[in-house]
């Protein structure tokens, strides 16, 4: 057999397309696509309490080429829960030290053990979550409470502010309104006073308590007072 001659048959047959039937099925071997790295993570840096609120400022960094960011949260043992169903744009996300990014969440409505995790979602829609971070909101009691007599029909309870300041104080008990009387704070914003008059003689066990959001309370602290 003249090998020549058979290897340049076949070249041939490889190099003309009418030599494949009209009509014929062509199988093509697919060629793998290839595999992208994960995408890089942000990373989790603190969780801070928003004064006068349970609000977290949760803080975070996040990789070059990161486009916008998506937040979580979830409960002890629970399922995490997308908390922005919109990516949030990067560029509008604050950034005090040009290194930290914080974003604020405003839809806590709940005491409770809550963790936290951010995703760096990059141009081509890739998002690297990162780990997540612990955060228990608290409510401090205000502190140096203390109550006297003003007049025989007045008596005044002064406070400083609780520890983590709330964002106001009211006064609960006997004689009061059921939703309770607002405190005042002086313009400093470190002690406050609930005076309260007309009272007839009698005594008054009155609750004052830090507020952190509507019907989010704290226990209170207890004061007394025997008019006249």
């Amino acid at each position: 057999m003249n090998t020549a001659r058979t290897v340049a048959g076949i070249s041939a047959m490889l190099l003309v397309p009418a030599l494949v039937p009209a009509g014929a099925q062509v199988i093509r071997q697919p060629i793998g696509t290839p595999r992208l790295p994960p995408p890089p993570a942000a990373v989790m840096s603190s969780i801070n309490q928003t004064q006068g609120a349970i609000f977290p400022q949760v803080w975070f960094q996040v990789p070059s080429g990161t486009a916008s960011i998506q937040v979580y949260r979830s409960t002890a043992g629970g399922a995490a829960v997308l908390v922005t169903p919109t990516p949030v744009p990067l560029a509008s996300v604050p950034t005090p030290t040009g290194q930290y990014y914080y974003w604020i969440d405003n839809t806590l409505n709940a005491l409770g053990s809550f963790s936290y995790s951010v995703a760096a979602i990059q141009g081509d829609g890739r998002g690297g979550v990162s780990t997540p971070m612990a955060y228990s909101p608290r409510i401090d009691e205000p502190t140096s409470v203390a109550i006297r007599k003003a007049d025989p029909f007045t008596a005044i309870v002064s406070f400083g502010q609780a520890k983590l300041p709330a964002q106001t104080y009211r006064l609960y008990g006997t004689g009061l309104v059921t939703y309770g009387v607002q405190a005042t704070l002086d313009p400093r914003g470190t002690v406050g006073a609930v005076t309260v008059g007309n009272l007839a003689a009698g005594t008054y066990n009155w609750v004052l308590r830090s507020e952190y959001a509507p019907g989010i309370r704290s226990n209170g602290v207890p004061v007394t007072v025997t008019l006249p």
